[in-house]
């Protein structure tokens, strides 16, 4: 369904990568508080290409933007590279973004409650506060497959259960983490 900016208001959570494509998720959350992911973008190459893709995807789905969230390591210096760091040049190509949280276990944690939902003789009793647009399909492949780690060999049976999550195919889960955990909400101020 489309967006309007009065109704919606957009959050989007960057995890940028050297070697694999950027994952970028979006988050739009109405007056009631519902919570929909409602786009995503995996793009490789240049960060202006991404900066580019970001910006017509949000065009094209009438996004009002209000926070822009990314994993932190973007804005590690590499002391092998002259070049800036990614948030740097995000920055200099007109996005500011916020560091997201690294707290692997209250990301978790915030996105179980969210995912919680009860249902009686198929009516919802009361709602999850996450939904997923069908057209996420990285994002929901990656969540199904998010699974802990698991200790294998001969000291598998003598340890307590890895704390973990395997650290695979884990962009998006990652990038829902910091949306819940940033606790987005629809920012009355900036509503036009």
């Amino acid at each position: 369904f489309p967006f309007n900016e009065v109704d919606w208001t957009t959050y989007k959570a960057l995890d940028p990568h050297h070697r694999v494509p950027d994952h970028v998720i979006y988050m739009s959350v109405n007056k009631k508080g519902t919570k929909i992911f409602s786009a995503e973008l995996i793009s490789e190459g240049l960060i202006k290409r991404l900066y580019t893709r970001m910006k017509s995807l949000e065009t094209k789905m009438n996004f009002r933007m209000e926070t822009r969230i990314i994993d932190p390591s973007a804005y590690n210096d590499d002391q092998h590279q002259k070049e800036p760091s990614v948030g740097s040049k995000l920055f200099d190509l007109g996005e500011t973004y916020i560091k997201g949280s690294k707290d692997l276990m209250v990301g978790i944690k915030a996105t179980d409650d969210a995912l919680d939902y009860e249902a009686k003789k198929g009516l919802l009793i009361r709602p999850p506060e996450i939904y997923f647009f069908d057209t996420l399909i990285v994002a929901i492949k990656q969540m199904e497959e998010y699974v802990w780690s698991e200790y294998k060999g001969i000291a598998k049976d003598e340890r307590k259960p890895n704390p973990k999550p395997r650290d695979r195919n884990d962009h998006q889960p990652e990038n829902i983490h910091r949306l819940l955990v940033h606790d987005c909400k629809l920012d009355r101020k900036s509503v036009v």
